[in-house]
């Protein structure tokens, strides 16, 4: 065992204990600097001796250290939270786990009806067990199984919100032509997310360093190299090289009219600066970037819902249903289907992880243009029944 020493830094003395070649520090008393050293050793061996653990078994020795360090009733919640977790997640090694596989089983779960009550989960529910398992992936980031905690930013709707919410969709070819000659001082930002379909989260932390020119293709591409944990009642926090998944880091080709926007501006600015920053010149909050969106509606002048909502004194109406963020999302991936876009390029595109996701949440196939292959179809018949006559 090392020996014990007391320091001196600062003029405050501490106690100091050396434990797998890290120094540990305190100034209460030896002890404690002890303990501290000895919880860093098992958090050690535990990650060296046992790094195959499934989630089950990690599972299982989460709850039984902490069922006796919450009350009875807390405790039992626990019990039936980590149970779900469990049956859903049991059988993936922990260090396998992501946050994409850990929202996709929780959305399986809140579209699965209870055995007890044949009815689907309540988001009651829901939320207690994405609770839990934040305290066992918090756990797991201690222990260094993770860089951060991978169900932080879980967000999973009950089947019941899901369904009276309202539904993902593209732009129709009126709508997208209005907002792609609509000039407004926030159109750069809603082309951004229209022409390279970016997400609220990948936007805001964006810089002009972000985005490069290549000479050889005469294209401007923007490198989504971090992303920003955006809530409502905190500041953003921009989490560099991190992202919901490895696939949303990505590079992505800013096409034209955005391309001649970018080109205007890039070199007025430093590579550090933001490209839409606050008032402060900081990152935009949840609440700021949702204020510019729908100021940038308010000025679209449109029809929303049948009802003449803004600016009467305007000659032109666009009879249009209110969209957000996420439409033009929508819009893109289903532009570049409608362009026979390959469907991997698609997908990497998007930042999935795979196809299922574009097909089952981003595609408006009703938007998809099939008149020009249904016509070669008609042609290649016709040739073929001429050629039977």
């Amino acid at each position: 065992m090392p020996k014990k020493k007391l320091s001196k830094i600062g003029g405050i003395k501490y106690y100091t204990r050396t434990a797998c070649g890290k120094k540990f520090y305190s100034n209460i008393s030896q002890e404690d600097a002890d303990a501290k050293a000895e919880e860093y050793k098992k958090l050690k061996d535990r990650y060296i001796v046992d790094p195959d653990i499934s989630v089950a078994d990690y599972v299982i020795k989460w709850y039984d250290n902490y069922k006796d360090q919450v009350g009875e009733h807390t405790a039992d919640q626990y019990y039936y939270c980590c149970q779900v977790i469990i049956e859903y997640l049991g059988n993936y090694r922990l260090a396998d786990t992501n946050p994409l596989i850990l929202e996709n089983e929780m959305r399986a779960f809140a579209s699965t009806k209870l055995k007890t009550t044949k009815d689907y989960p309540s988001q009651k529910y829901i939320s207690q067990i994405i609770s839990v398992l934040k305290l066992i992936y918090k756990q797991a980031k201690k222990e260094r199984f993770f860089d951060f905690n991978y169900a932080e930013d879980i967000s999973v709707k009950s089947k019941k919100d899901r369904d009276s919410g309202k539904k993902r969709r593209a732009l129709t070819p009126e709508e997208l032509d209005r907002v792609l000659n609509f000039q407004h001082r926030y159109t750069p930002m809603v082309w951004f997310f229209l022409l390279c379909g970016l997400m609220p989260e990948e936007l805001v932390p964006l810089c002009w360093g972000d985005i490069t020119y290549k000479e050889n293709e005469d294209q401007y591409t923007v490198s989504i190299n971090k992303t920003a944990l955006l809530k409502n009642d905190k500041r953003p926090v921009i989490r560099d090289g991190k992202a919901k998944t490895e696939f949303r880091l990505r590079p992505i080709p800013i096409p034209f009219p955005l391309s001649e926007w970018v080109k205007e501006n890039i070199g007025k600015n430093k590579k550090k600066d933001l490209i839409f920053p606050d008032r402060n010149g900081e990152v935009l909050s949840r609440s700021a970037l949702t204020g510019r969106f729908n100021t940038y509606l308010i000025d679209l002048d449109c029809w929303i819902y049948g009802k003449q909502k803004f600016n009467p004194k305007e000659k032109f109406h666009f009879d249009m249903d209110k969209f957000c963020m996420y439409d033009l999302r929508h819009t893109y991936i289903t532009l570049l289907v409608s362009l026979d876009t390959p469907v991997r390029k698609t997908t990497a595109l998007a930042g999935h992880s795979g196809t299922e996701t574009a097909d089952k949440y981003y595609i408006d196939y009703k938007q998809v243009n099939t008149g020009d292959d249904v016509k070669k179809l008609g042609d290649y018949l016709k040739n073929k029944v001429s050629d039977s006559a």
